[in-house]
């Protein structure tokens, strides 16, 4: 007995059986997620609500009467058996859905197709689509023992990825596209490989995949993020290889294949990517290493490719063949930040501090050391550097850079060192009465400026002065005057003189435009032509 019959009353069960076969059920409208709101014709229109119908947690009502009375009614049962079929029909449909899906699905044909005729159509089908050919032999590779397993992973590779000799053994587009997948393929079962301790086969892939793909990137100018990322994928297969427990023989053609690699002309040594180099010495392969470190200082840098330059030259910083570095300066620069993101920065610094003792004034260079300094939390090295350059170069960024570093407290000790270091380097006027305006050392650039006499000097500072220090400014204008009007004479003085009273006049000095006036005309009254001046 269904979960109908036994909550409806049997009267009510067989007089709503009947309204059902009558299609007394007009309207079904599902008011909201399992409340259905359901309109019959008896005797009238009706309405039936039932919630979750034929559950447990069924509740119903009916504007009928005898609901009201006896909580159950014909038209609920009538609402429920419809509801029912409804849910029976969706079911079926769901099933016949299922069963249509599934006499389409590939599962569906290979469990049902002969394994001759299959075996048939895959051989048909790779003789017929190159593309299929190669993708089944390369899914397949790892599968199939071959006299020398290091052969057929290269076979499959070399019939895509062709050396450029001339143009026609060039590959073309498609053959590298499947290149690619063919290589993806072989990452994935290389990883399969060392995951299941197969660690010649692994080795075979790798000695395959690799080149080609450094090949690609140099010779076939595919310079994308996809190849970079197969590059880097590749480099940690080396990792997790030196991290097995290998045969002596195999770890000797691991060894080999790294030499051999590194001297490849077209093997890239690419910023982003971790080389074999660092790769070997992590594991310390000594042997390795020392080879390798022959092929840097003999190779010649003109046969050292662009892209490679950086990591070369942060190598050959790395290990103190600084005699062999030929780069440019920008190529320097970035090599240094190499070694810095390499965690290598003590070898970077060490470099640098050596070239500011050894070497003409490279500006460059000492920026990126004291942002190393920085970076690296060396706070006195920083503070020290800063300060030096700050006032040798008179370059404000340094300055910017102790301010932002350093707190109001701590900053009266490094502005002594600045102080110290103006003493004892003698810069110009004009970097001293800067520092001294941006510190706010208001009698000390006064000093200066009255020493110094300089009216075009004084006319950079006068704007502040003119409202805190009136006094001071108007003796160092009449000073200074007084030393160009008995320096100069004539249209020359006569128009200087104009340019500093137009001057005044714009920075809103006009008690000192009078004074300055009163001065010349007391002073030079026989000078006629600054007359005009009184």
């Amino acid at each position: 007995m269904s979960f109908l019959e036994r909550t409806i009353l049997e009267k009510h069960y067989i007089k709503g059986e009947a309204l059902f076969d009558a299609n007394a059920v007009l309207e079904v409208v599902e008011v909201e997620k399992s409340l259905w709101s359901v309109m019959i014709k008896d005797n009238g229109i009706l309405e039936v609500e039932i919630q979750n119908p034929n559950t447990k947690k069924q509740k119903s009502t009916c504007e009928c009467p005898t609901f009201t009375i006896e909580k159950s009614c014909e038209h609920i049962a009538t609402a429920l058996l419809h509801l029912r079929k409804e849910e029976a029909l969706r079911v079926k449909k769901r099933k016949e859905k299922s069963i249509q899906k599934k006499s389409f699905n590939l599962k569906t044909i290979l469990d049902h197709v002969e394994t001759e005729d299959l075996i048939k159509f895959v051989r048909t089908y790779a003789q017929s689509d190159r593309m299929f050919g190669i993708l089944l032999k390369a899914s397949f590779a790892r599968k199939i023992d071959l006299t020398d397993n290091s052969k057929k992973y290269e076979s499959i590779l070399s019939t895509l990825i062709k050396p450029i000799t001339t143009e026609q053994k060039v590959s073309n587009s498609a053959d590298l596209r499947i290149g690619l997948k063919v290589i993806h393929e072989f990452l994935s079962q290389l990883e399969d490989a060392l995951s299941l301790n197969q660690l010649e086969e692994g080795f075979f892939i790798l000695e395959s995949c690799l080149p080609k793909i450094h090949y690609l990137y140099s010779n076939y100018n595919r310079r994308t993020d996809d190849i970079i990322l197969l590059i880097k994928k590749f480099h940690a297969q080396i990792d997790l290889l030196y991290q097995n427990q290998l045969a002596p023989e195999l770890l000797s053609k691991l060894d080999l294949f790294i030499i051999n690699l590194f001297q490849k002309s077209y093997y890239n040594h690419l910023p982003q990517v971790v080389n074999i180099y660092h790769i070997a010495e992590a594991h310390e392969r000594n042997e390795v290493i020392r080879t390798l470190n022959e092929v840097l200082q003999t190779t010649p840098n003109a046969k050292i490719k662009q892209i490679n330059k950086t990591v070369i030259t942060a190598l050959q910083i790395q290990n103190g063949y600084y005699e062999y570095i030929q780069s440019t300066n920008d190529v320097i620069i970035s090599a240094l930040q190499f070694l810095v993101d390499m965690d290598r920065s003590d070898t970077a610094i060490e470099f640098m501090e050596n070239y500011r003792e050894t070497k003409p004034k490279n500006k460059k260079l000492e920026f990126t050391l004291a942002i190393t300094y920085k970076k690296l939390g060396l706070t006195s090295k920083f503070h020290h550097l800063c300060t030096e350059l700050y006032v040798s170069n008179d370059d404000v960024r340094y300055y910017r850079m102790l301010k932002e570093q350093t707190n109001e407290k701590s900053w009266e000790p490094i502005k002594s060192m600045i102080l110290a270091e103006i003493e004892r380097t003698k810069p110009s006027s004009v970097f001293k009465a800067r520092f001294y305006e941006k510190e706010s050392m208001t009698a000390d650039l006064i000093s200066l400026l009255e020493e110094e006499c300089d009216l075009r000097h004084i006319m950079k500072y006068d704007f502040n002065l003119y409202k805190t220090n009136y006094i001071d400014l108007e003796r160092i204008y009449h000073r200074a005057t007084k030393k160009y009007l008995d320096n100069h004479a004539g249209s020359i003085a006569t128009r200087f003189i104009e340019e500093i009273f137009y001057h005044l006049t714009q920075i809103r000095a006009h008690k000192m435009v009078t004074s300055l006036k009163n001065y010349i005309s007391s002073e030079y009254p026989h000078r006629l032509f600054l007359s005009s001046f009184s």
